[in-house]
């Protein structure tokens, strides 16, 4: 399965295509509650990380070598409103 899913994300897949499939209630409820398979809620939830990490390391004096989890943490919740902004 992992292959499978490696491939569709070199061949485009997207968050956004992944949001797409929630359905209406995405913007109001957690990633799990959104109607997501739980594999794809993973996918969001480490793309969510990652997009964490990039707004840590352009907005505060953090480099990619000393970036801390505590500072991306910090930085979940702009991640979150760029995935409901469809921001990526």
């Amino acid at each position: 399965m992992q292959a499978l899913e490696r491939r569709a994300f070199e061949h485009g897949a997207t968050p956004e295509s992944l949001m797409d499939e929630a359905g209406p209630n995405r913007a109001r409820s957690p990633l799990a509650g959104r109607g997501l398979p739980l594999y794809a809620v993973a996918k969001l939830g480490a793309w969510l990380c990652g997009r964490a990490s990039e707004i840590a390391i352009s907005h505060d004096s953090d480099s990619e070598e000393s970036l801390s989890p505590t500072s991306m943490i910090r930085h979940l919740g702009l991640a979150f409103r760029d995935l409901d902004a469809r921001r990526f």
